[in-house]
């Protein structure tokens, strides 16, 4: 493995070691890495098309709570009066 590339894994895993993680190998720590990555992609694009105001940590939360239950995305989204947090998670 070049050294640009451990180094980088190496401070990766450094960073997610107060996280949970559900493994500390090279493959584990790459996929949890594009997991998030991907997952946050994914609200940011469902906030901008839905014109939605609240924060992505905020949106991440109600999808968490509401994962398994029947309710369409934008109803979750929509229709209850959440109170929004303030972080530096959109700034």
């Amino acid at each position: 493995m070049p050294l640009a590339e451990r180094t980088v894994f190496q401070k990766d895993q450094a960073a997610l070691a107060h996280q949970d993680v559900y493994g500390t190998s090279q493959n584990a720590v790459k996929t949890q890495i594009w997991i998030a990555i991907s997952t946050y992609l994914l609200v940011a694009i469902m906030k901008k098309r839905l014109n939605l105001k609240m924060n992505l940590y905020t949106i991440l939360q109600i999808l968490s709570i509401t994962l398994f239950e029947k309710v369409p995305l934008l109803q979750a989204l929509t229709e209850t009066d959440y109170k929004t947090i303030n972080n530096d998670f959109d700034k």
